[in-house]
């Protein structure tokens, strides 16, 4: 498509062709232009450098050239072009976000975000396309780091700017929100406060809010400072402080801006919990005691008598897991993989009792002699109490087959409060479902009820949760660190009452809130989503407040709104009762749970004449996973005599069978038993089938970068 004089300018400057210095070049841009268009990304590059031999500092050509370079990801000649452009036009918007994105290429976000924050600045009508582009890809670098309230307000903005058009824009925000490592409180919106009608600063408040709108967080983050330091705790002027601060990934800066916002003398109490349980997700020093995770290398002389001596102890057991998972990219897989245990593995799990289950001290990888490497046995362990003694147990079990420390290596580090409460079990094959379960809630009461209250947290400034129970001091900071226990709770399907806990350390009980109106609706906070009271909203609201869950993953607040849109026979919220079936199917842990909705959610999409094939496809990884192998056949049979001729169907079918390790690529079967029930006592099979996990500080997974833990524990399969 040709350039005319009346689009945008690629300069930057924000004006049309038309009324810019650069419509002496439309021509040469409009060529330019073309060949992009085409695909001759080199040739435009070749031409762009011809026509700067002769103006060397035109920032039409400087921007378009550095856009080709960063298509063709020349890095380099990219970075060079943006030095130069800077240089020629240092408060030019496309200048910056170029630079920004240099800047995120070498790995330096904050950097990125400080220049993305100049160029926005330098914009104020329409926003130039390589601005927008530098939005998103801040955007996904942030997301990549594990910075989630940062990468959510960058690609908000970006989904915003194309007034929802973008599906790109729109996937990632998407993904970010179905995430389930991303807490649901840090899910905020770019909505900000209101200015009092009477307050005399509405003018200097107004000012900050246009800029925090167009993306410019850093202009209103200083103005909103300069705001807080005349009118002192003001609700509306500190709360948004804190959510521009977020969106810059200012961690420290947004820590104590929510901690002062929750500090307003007459915040309603509701307010100041939810603004310290964010500033606790958010704060590195919330649960700063770490314990390292470690990996340790023995000598072993001989692969084969070492894995006889392995396989014949009573507390070593085989993982029932393909090594293939484990294998790295530069070397072959372990011929063998073992759990370390405390004490034997009872023969039976019928009639186990919490005293006879051991516990998995570390995982053991046995690898052959390589071309460039001896064999080796590598534990993978936690440094705690029981690491020496550990390490001396697995140099006793290889005897005079090795046993000699090579080398100790930490390969990442936990929060030592967590390590203290975990549980890691392995339970032999044959324990009924209905006695893991027991053994699960019965240790998940223990652990909340009697564990947790008695472990010190650095929050409560090394204090227990019952040392500090009913002193006012501690009252909103515990009721943050109980809110952050519970979601990790419920995100991992643990059935406990919560409000038990906070009657226990005499913390005050959430309760339902009523909301009428559109605007009480609206302004309901995620964490809060749970409370709506139900029975007096009318179908269009509780439709509206269902799919704000269903976009958020809120499990607990879908399955609350989705069973209340069940109970009403005649509901006309503009949802299909299948589909609120399948919401509530993934949102259910407990696996028996899961097969109920699963079959009601067969049973009305039959009603509505609908294909029940998706349903049956659900079905198969659970009853594989629980050794139903009748049933899984029953299944497989059903969908291929009645569903394989559907579109889809079948494919999504292979697929599961690949995922699931039955068949291979080739749709020939696969070497090795498929998987069965989960035989570590872990969590429930369909709570990992879609991985991920919430994460907290006080959780094992780290919020960005860092190497992964090769320790395998419950849980995680």
């Amino acid at each position: 498509m040709s350039l005319d004089a009346y689009q945008p300018c690629p300069c930057g400057c924000g004006k049309k062709i038309k009324f810019c210095e650069c419509k002496d070049f439309l021509q040469d841009l409009d060529n330019v232009s073309k060949m992009i268009e085409g695909d001759q990304r080199h040739a435009a590059v070749a031409e762009l450098n011809r026509l700067l031999t002769t103006h060397p500092d035109q920032p039409a050509l400087l921007a378009m050239k550095g856009s080709v370079q960063m298509q063709l990801e020349d890095i380099d000649g990219a970075e060079e072009t943006a030095k130069h452009f800077l240089q020629v036009a240092p408060n030019n918007a496309v200048a910056l976000a170029q630079s920004s994105m240099i800047k995120a290429a070498h790995g330096e976000s904050d950097a990125a975000v400080a220049m993305l924050q100049r160029s926005l600045e330098e914009i104020e009508q329409q926003i130039a396309l390589p601005v927008y582009e530098a939005v998103g890809v801040i955007g996904q670098v942030l997301l990549a780091e594990g910075r989630y309230l940062a990468a959510r307000g960058h690609l908000l903005l970006q989904a915003g700017f194309s007034g929802g058009k973008d599906e790109q824009a729109m996937n990632m925000v998407m993904q970010l929100n179905s995430a389930r490592e991303v807490p649901l409180p840090i899910k905020l919106d770019l909505r900000y406060e209101t200015c009092p009608d009477d307050a005399p600063w509405q003018g200097e408040f107004a000012a900050a809010i246009k800029c925090a709108e167009r993306g410019a967080w850093q202009l209103a983050y200083d103005q909103l400072e300069s705001l807080a330091d005349k009118v002192q705790n003001e609700p509306a002027i500190l709360k948004n402080r804190a959510l521009v601060s977020g969106w810059l990934g200012k961690t420290e800066e947004t820590v104590q801006a929510w901690r002062r916002y929750g500090a307003i003398d007459g915040l309603p109490e509701d307010d100041a919990i939810e603004a310290e349980t964010i500033a606790q997700l958010l704060d590195p020093d919330t649960h700063k005691d770490r314990v390292d995770e470690m990996e340790v290398v023995f000598r072993v002389n001989n692969t084969e008598l070492a894995s006889e001596v392995l396989l014949s102890e009573r507390t070593v057991d085989r993982m029932p897991m393909d090594p293939n998972q484990f294998r790295n990219e530069d070397e072959p897989p372990p011929k063998a993989i073992f759990w370390l245990l405390d004490k034997e593995l009872p023969a039976t799990g019928e009639g186990i009792q919490r005293q006879d289950i051991p516990s998995i001290l570390g995982s053991l990888f046995l690898f052959g002699k390589q071309t460039d490497r001896e064999a080796r046995l590598e534990l993978t362990c936690t440094k705690n109490s029981d690491y020496e003694s550990t390490k001396e147990r697995v140099t006793t079990l290889l005897g005079e087959y090795g046993g000699e420390v090579e080398k100790e290596t930490k390969v990442s580090d936990a929060s030592a409060v967590a390590k203290a409460l975990s549980w890691n079990w392995r339970l032999p094959d044959d324990t009924p479902p209905e006695t893991r379960k027991e053994l699960l809630d019965e240790y998940r009461r223990e652990v909340t009820y009697e564990q947790w209250p008695q472990t010190p947290l650095p929050v409560l400034d090394g204090k227990t949760a019952t040392e500090v129970a009913g002193d006012k001091a501690y009252t909103v900071r515990l009721a943050a660190a109980v809110n952050l226990l519970q979601m990790n709770g419920e995100e991992t399907g643990w059935q406990v009452d919560y409000d038990k806990l906070r009657n226990q350390l005499q913390l005050p009980i959430p309760q339902p809130i009523e909301a009428a109106s559109e605007d009480e609706l609206q302004n309901i906070s995620n964490l809060q989503l749970v409370r709506v009271e139900t029975s007096q909203l009318s179908d269009v609201d509780l439709g509206v407040l269902f799919r704000r869950a269903v976009f958020l993953r809120a499990d607990s607040a879908i399955k609350r709104f989705g069973e209340a849109i069940l109970q009403r026979d005649s509901f006309d919220g503009g949802l299909s009762r299948p589909d609120v079936y399948m919401a509530l199917t993934r949102t259910a842990a407990d696996p028996d749970e899961v097969l109920e909705w699963i079959a009601a959610g067969r049973q009305a999409s039959e009603a509505e004449s609908q294909s029940p094939a998706q349903w049956y496809i659900m079905e198969l990884p659970i009853r594989l996973q629980r050794g139903e192998v009748e049933r899984f056949q029953q299944l497989m049979e059903t969908l291929r005599a009645n569903h394989f001729g559907e579109p889809g169907v079948a494919e999504q079918v292979f697929q599961l069978l690949m995922r699931l390790g039955i068949i291979g690529p080739d749709g020939q079967p696969a070497q090795g038993p498929p998987p069965t029930a989960d035989a570590s006592g872990g969590e429930p099979p369909a709570a990992a089938q879609e991985g991920g996990g919430l994460w907290t500080p006080d959780s094992d997974k780290p919020p960005q970068g860092g190497q992964e833990s090769k320790l395998w524990v419950p849980g995680m399969d």
